[in-house]
C-alpha cells in the first residue's frame, strides 16, 4: 500500500505540476499575446503618426506650391504691366520721333520759304522799280504827243500794259513779303 500512496503521491504530485506547468504555459502565451498586441498597437500608433506626418507633409506642399502659384501669378502681372509700359514707351518714342521729323521737315520748309521770299522780295522791288522807271518814260513820252493821235494811243496802251505788270509785281511782292513774315515768326 505504501507503493499505492507513493504512487498516488507521484501521480498527484505530476498533476500538480501538469497544471503548473499548464498555468506558466497559459501565463507565457497571455504574455506573448499582451506582447503581440502591444507590438501591434504600437505599430498602428507609429503608422498613425506616419499617416499625419505624410498629411502634414502634402498640406505643407500644397501650401507651398499655391504660394508659388500665387507668387508666379504677380509676377506675370508684373511683366504683363511692365511689357504694357514699354510698349506704352515705345509707341510714345515713336510718336515723338514722328512729331520731332514732321517739326524738322516743317523747319526746313520754313527755311526754304525764308530763303525763296527774300529773294522774291529782292527780285520784285527791282521789277517794281524798273517798271515805274518805264511807266515814267513812257508818261513823258507820251506827254509829248498830241492826245487822240496813233503815237498817244500807242504810248497809252503800253501805260496800261505797265501799269498792269506793276499791279501783279507789287500783289506778288506783297504776298512774298507776307511769306517771309510767316516764315520768320515760325522759325523765332
Amino acid at each position: 500500500m505504501n507503493v499505492l500512496i507513493f504512487a498516488a503521491v507521484i501521480w498527484g504530485i505530476c498533476k500538480l505540476l501538469s497544471a503548473a506547468s499548464r498555468k506558466a504555459q497559459a501565463e507565457r502565451a497571455e504574455r506573448e499575446r499582451q506582447r503581440i498586441r502591444g507590438e501591434q498597437a504600437a505599430q498602428r500608433e507609429e503608422m498613425r503618426l506616419m499617416r499625419e506626418r505624410a498629411k502634414a507633409e502634402t498640406r505643407r506642399q500644397i501650401e507651398a506650391e499655391k504660394a508659388r502659384l500665387a507668387w508666379q501669378k504677380r509676377q506675370d502681372a508684373i511683366n504683363r504691366q511692365a511689357q504694357a509700359e514699354r510698349e506704352r514707351l515705345k509707341k510714345e518714342q515713336e510718336r515723338q520721333a514722328k512729331e520731332q521729323e514732321r517739326q524738322a521737315a516743317e523747319m526746313e520748309k520754313m527755311r526754304h520759304v525764308l530763303a525763296q521770299a527774300t529773294a522774291d522780295i529782292d527780285f520784285l522791288q527791282d521789277r517794281t522799280a524798273d517798271l515805274y522807271a518805264q511807266l515814267d518814260y513812257q508818261l513823258l513820252l507820251q506827254a509829248g504827243t498830241v492826245p487822240g493821235s496813233k503815237q498817244f494811243e500807242k504810248y497809252q496802251s503800253k501805260i496800261v500794259t505797265l501799269k498792269n505788270q506793276i499791279h501783279t509785281a507789287e500783289n506778288k511782292l506783297s504776298k512774298a513779303q507776307w511769306n517771309r513774315d510767316t516764315a520768320q515768326r515760325k522759325l523765332a
